[in-house]
């Protein structure tokens, strides 16, 4: 058991690879484990402890050879002694004691920058191996508290090392308050009184490790098991005499000279946050950050004015006591405040939250100022060395604050930056050159973190790194172009806002490839971090801040050929989108990218949502790279847009199946095009509402709430500008529809039916909107209505699979599969169409249907879900077979062949399909228990274990059949179970009876499948 105040082991070993597998760290994976602690505390009523600390920890790997071999107990020689009791080594069963003369007491290693009279205890262990045992024993005794009455100490188990078992018993004559949080069940507790001694014992009772193995990983209070304990409950108790200590320091009558001058120079600002950068960015000037750590009351306490004034060196509180005399020089309400900051790389590593509600010192480790200008509040962090008040930095962001103040009551939240207020804008035009070089101009502007990190390159390396991160943003190859810049300074610590030009000569971004002439438009860095996301996940992740990006990129003298399509990635977590336009010179390329969110649940990132849309993030990635072509001197903007027409894109919009998407995203883009040069096309916009409906419409199973929000927008604009339009009505309707909104639904359609012409789209929508309310007569009528007005093939296959979906949904199978096997031959490109049904009409037993449209299917269009449907029909073919009774061994064997070249036929299209494998699995094991062939049981096993891979099987169901196999593949017999024609339970769905079906359809029978988004 390890404590948060008196971390004895390095974390080192946790530290995470991007590529790391996303999962739990296994025990073999950690250097060493800690067999048992104890740790006996008695707190005196001064809130000094004296504790007896006990250790035995156990040897993994050679990394826990060398963390063993010493141990070291820090300690600060002026507020506590550490007595070294005893220790040992026990290895191969034999326990070698320590002498306690070899027991050293040295410096600790200080941070560097720093002076610190920090020492430590080291206790050396011999003749260590692997599974060696280290045992110590040592007292700690507090002499000294900066915190007038408080004893606090944070207990965390199984994340610093795997952990058997552990106890802690505290005794003080102090009340003491605690807080658990114990997600894993590990821990018990016990309170008692012993004379005037409050006491509180925990205990932990099961082994734990749980280190997460996954980027950007937070462990919060639902994934630690911890334990804080305190003897303050009181903010204002634990903050007043701090504070009066520092209003001690800051009550000087003049301030130094140099910080005077600092002064002056701020009263000529017009703003509080221009007056508040001048002080801070003139502070970073003059003023070095070293720390002075070599007594208690140092490490908590700032300098004298005088003292920081003098050496002009100091850590965060020195720092932020000078800005605070500044401030409150130029009549600025101004207060320190204490903070637990999180550097940059421990966020992109692992984050332990701390929720407890306790007065605990822990929870800081950095102090800034709070200003305060009536309602706004700023949080102001003078130790970086650039400024910009405005904005509050990712370090601190989202951390809790208190005030060094005798009326603080409380921690703050400080809030984090909106994605607004770090963003990157530019504009771009790049000018290909004969030699298939490149130029750019680019007009830019940063704000927050991105200009944040461009200064700060400046004055941490030097101006070229800047200028580097500068060429990472607007997306320039600063390997072989050379960037000017007109505008700006990068010498000007104050970053709020920085805007200028870059010009770069001779970047090498066309290639001529496969006969294609190739340019590489590059994409925002910013948009990759959800890629490092991927796969399961057992912790939520920090994506550290939000940010949002806004830039054009033109191109000059080229056009892209085709359909440029560009992406929309719309999700609760993050936009992304990229767009090309036509212009009178070339193209343009706009993106708009926005992350609102900082940390994302570990459900949200298990989503099928989230993994699918990291998917469409990589499609999006490769628009980075784009086919250009010349511009000839005949080549006018006219001439370049004979394909961007209304009609074109609507004849886009007609695409059934798989090609919808692609015929969507076609008409997204012309749409665009025409918007371009006329904003307020009612067509195009009605275009564009349609079409972002279907354009990320890959899996039925994925929430598309984002693109029908889009979709309304679009709409309301319209409806805005033409009231009461049928087609607009029409498309809100269809809206709440795929919302599933009853409220709505009906009134919308009403409005629309009252205006629309009576045509197949009215009809076709009239039939969805019937058949959602539950009025079935009538949804059969309209969609039968529909198919009578439908114009094209592709029409009457979306009007006859519809119909034929609701037919057969209420028990008129017979005359619903007339319906959708019309469907299928009328439009027999659409795969989506035909798999709807394949899948559909599984669930009434008609395998041999399912399977014929299936394999047509597969055949033209090989896409995942027809596999998986068409190998589910197989499966279902053969459990009813193997269902059937059967009275001798040669029917028996019979079927049991049957059956395998059916669950084989299905693994060829889906070779991982549960129900196939399970189904394998089944054929022979029933073959095994006739023959007792121990070959046969061992096929069943592979077979089994493949299924229950898959996570689709309760283990349980399949646990006496496992059982069987073993005992036949280990040459037993086993005891009798299920007659041999018996079926086991099978991992396929409930399905309906199949019922008598209903007369034949009408002579003009239809069949078609619902219309995709």
């Amino acid at each position: 058991m390890k404590t948060l105040l008196l971390s004895l082991t390095s974390l080192s070993f946790i530290v995470l690879s991007p590529n790391a597998h996303a999962d739990w760290m296994s025990e073999q994976e950690a250097p060493f484990t800690i067999v048992n602690s104890t740790d006996t505390v008695t707190v005196d009523k001064n809130a000094l402890a004296e504790s007896i600390t006990e250790s035995e920890m156990q040897v993994l790997n050679e990394n826990g050879r060398n963390e063993l071999v010493l141990q070291r107990i820090p300690f600060a020689p002026d507020a506590a002694t550490v007595t070294f009791i005893k220790a040992s080594t026990v290895t191969d069963g034999v326990e070698s004691p320590v002498n306690a003369k070899d027991v050293t007491v040295r410096a600790a290693k200080g941070p560097a920058q720093g002076l610190s009279h920090l020492r430590e205890m080291v206790i050396p262990f011999n003749n260590l191996k692997i599974g060696s045992i280290t045992k110590y024993s040592v007292k700690i005794k507090y002499k000294k508290n900066v915190h007038a009455g408080l004893y606090n100490q944070s207990y965390v188990m199984g994340i610093f090392a795997p952990e058997k078992s552990g106890k802690v018993k505290i005794k003080s004559l102090l009340p003491l308050y605690y807080h658990i949080t114990d997600p894993w069940q590990v821990l018990t507790k016990k309170e008692s009184r012993e004379g005037e001694y409050y006491v509180f014992e925990f205990e932990q009772i099961k082994p734990l490790f749980k280190v997460p193995k996954e980027p950007l990983a937070v462990l919060n209070s639902d994934l630690v098991s911890r334990v804080d304990v305190s003897t303050m409950n009181d903010w204002n108790a634990f903050i007043t005499p701090l504070a009066a200590k520092y209003e001690a320091i800051l009550a000087t009558k003049t301030l130094p000279a140099p910080f005077t001058r600092i002064v002056n120079k701020a009263k000529k600002a017009k703003s509080t946050t221009e007056k508040i950068d001048i002080v801070t960015s003139e502070l970073a000037n003059i003023m070095t950050y070293s720390g002075n750590w070599t007594s208690l009351e140092k490490m908590v306490v700032a300098q004298p004015l005088k003292d920081i004034s003098r050496t002009k060196t100091g850590d965060c509180k020195d720092f932020s006591l000078a800005t605070t005399a500044m401030l409150r020089a130029l009549n600025i309400d101004a207060k320190v405040a204490l903070v637990r900051r999180t550097a940059t790389q421990e966020a992109s590593q692992m984050v332990i939250q701390d929720n407890s509600p306790l007065v605990m010192a822990s929870k800081f480790n950095h102090a800034i100022v709070k200003v305060k200008e009536g309602d706004k509040i700023y949080w102001v962090d003078p130790t970086n060395i650039v400024s910009n008040s405005g904005f509050i930095f990712s370090d601190i962001a989202g951390a809790r604050a208190l005030e060094v103040s005798a009326t603080a009551k409380d921690l703050e939240p400080i809030p984090y930056p909106t994605a607004a207020q770090s963003r990157l804008t530019f504009d771009k035009t790049i000018k290909i050159n004969m030699d298939r070089s490149s130029d750019t101009v680019t007009n830019f502007e940063a704000l927050g973190d991105y200009a944040k990190y461009i200064t700060e390159a400046s004055f941490a390396t030097s101006e070229e790194s800047a200028k580097k991160v500068l060429m990472n943003y607007l997306r320039n190859d600063g390997k072989n172009a050379k960037g000017l810049y007109e505008g700006f300074s990068f010498r000007s610590r104050i970053a709020n806002t920085i805007t200028g030009t870059q010009k770069t000569i001779g970047e090498e971004i066309v290639r001529w490839e496969d006969q294609k002439l190739l340019l590489n438009l590059g994409f925002p860095l910013s948009a990759l971090t959800p890629m490092a996301l991927t796969g399961y996940r057992v912790t939520p992740a920090s994506l550290i801040g939000r940010f949002s990006e806004s830039t054009v990129t033109h191109v000059t003298g080229y056009d892209y050929t085709g359909y440029e399509l560009g992406c929309n990635i719309l999700t609760p977590w993050y936009r992304i989108t990229r767009e090309f336009t036509k212009e009178e010179k070339g193209f343009k390329v706009v993106d708009e990218i926005s992350f609102d969110q900082v940390q994302v649940s570990s459900d949200d990132l298990n989503s099928d949502k989230f993994q699918y849309m990291l998917g469409s993030l990589a499609d999006c990635m490769k628009g980075s790279v784009v086919k250009i072509t010349p511009l000839a001197s005949s080549d006018t903007l006219q001439s370049r847009l004979d394909r961007y027409t209304v009609q074109i894109a609507q004849d886009k919009l007609a695409l059934g199946g798989p090609k919808s998407i692609e015929g969507a995203r076609e008409a997204y883009h012309i749409a665009g095009q025409i918007l371009s040069r006329d904003p307020e096309n009612k067509d195009a916009l009605l275009i564009r509402a349609q079409s972002v409906r279907r354009v990320n419409y890959f899996n039925n199973s994925i929430d598309d709430s984002e693109y029908l929000n889009e979709s309304a927008r679009i709409l309301d604009i319209v409806e805005a500008r033409h009231p009461q339009d049928p087609k607009v009505l029409q498309q809100k309707t269809w809206i709440a529809v795929y919302r599933k909104d009853k409220e709505k639904i009906s009134g919308l359609f009403n409005q629309a039916y009252k205006s629309s012409p009576k045509d197949y789209e009215l009809y076709k929508l009239g039939g969805r909107v019937l058949e959602d309310l539950k009025q079935i007569q009538g949804a059969i009528g309209s969609y039968t209505k529909a198919f009578e007005l439908a114009r094209t093939p592709q029409e009457k296959a979306t009007a006859a699979a519809s119909l034929g979906h609701l037919l057969i949904t209420n028990n008129q199978i017979e005359n619903g599969v007339n319906y959708y096997k019309y469907a299928i031959k009328a439009d027999p490109g659409n795969a989506w169409l035909a798999g709807n049904f394949a899948a559909l009409i599984q669930s009434y037993g008609r395998w041999d249907d399912a399977i014929t449209v299936g394999e047509e299917v597969v055949k033209s269009n090989p896409y995942g879900m027809a596999k998986t449907t068409l190998a589910k029909a197989y499966a279902g073919k053969a459990n009813t077979i193997m269902a059937i009774p059967v009275n001798n061994p040669l029917d028996q064997a019979k079927n049991l062949d049957s059956s395998e070249k059916l669950y084989s036929k299905g693994l060829t299209h889906a070779p991982g399909n549960e129900e196939c494998l399970l189904g394998l699995s089944r054929v022979y094991h029933l073959r095994a228990t006739i023959d007792l062939n121990p070959m046969t049981a061992q096929k069943s096993l592979r077979y089994l274990d493949k299924a229950i891979e898959s996570k689709k099987i309760p283990v349980e169901q399949v646990a006496g059949m496992k059982k069987d196999l073993l005992l036949i593949a280990d040459g037993k017999k086993p005891a009798p179970r299920l007659p041999a024609a018996a079926t086991p339970p099978t991992v396929t769905a409930e399905k309906p009876a199949p019922i008598a079906a209903p007369a034949a359809p009408p002579a003009a029978a239809p069949a078609a499948a619902p219309a995709k988004k």
